[in-house]
């Protein structure tokens, strides 16, 4: 399977999950990347917290974070077909609260965030440059403008 949704949240309904499914698989296909896979991981702000604070340095949850799986070209990995993007660990905690706030759905801000973590595990960085993140931000657009379950 070349999404793997992996549900760490009591709230995560079936619906949601298979709404998130259908979007990660839209984004392998619409960015021209089938033949990868990836895992989008639902969890708790307590959960995405820890991961922050491990890996960021900052200590409080985040709506997603974006683990890309690299293979350095000097180690044996390379020489290792791979055909796997990385991670994306979202909160659904605050995923529900955003989706207060900017008043929209919760499918749709839990497929917004999936977007935007998958652009990171492709290279897109919001976090270099203002050209960078006008960059990502276009093309989150896009691709959320295209999604298939946006009503």
């Amino acid at each position: 399977m070349p999404v793997l949704i992996l549900n760490e949240h009591p709230d995560l309904t079936a619906e949601l999950e298979s709404s998130s499914q259908q979007c990660g698989e839209y984004l392998l296909t619409a960015t021209g990347n089938s033949e990868q896979q990836y895992t989008i991981v639902v969890t708790t702000d307590g959960t995405v917290r820890e991961l922050n604070r491990t890996y960021r340095q900052i200590d409080k949850p985040t709506n997603v974070l974006s683990f890309p799986f690299e293979i350095s070209e000097e180690s044996f990995q390379a020489l290792i077909p791979c055909n796997e993007l990385g991670d994306i660990v979202i909160s659904l905690d605050r995923a529900r609260e955003e989706s207060r706030s900017y008043r929209c759905t919760l499918e749709h801000r839990l497929n917004w965030l999936i977007v935007h973590g998958f652009l990171h595990l492709i290279g897109y960085d919001h976090e270099t440059s203002p050209d960078d993140a006008e960059i990502m931000y276009r093309k989150e657009q896009a691709l959320m403008s295209d999604l298939p379950l946006q009503a």
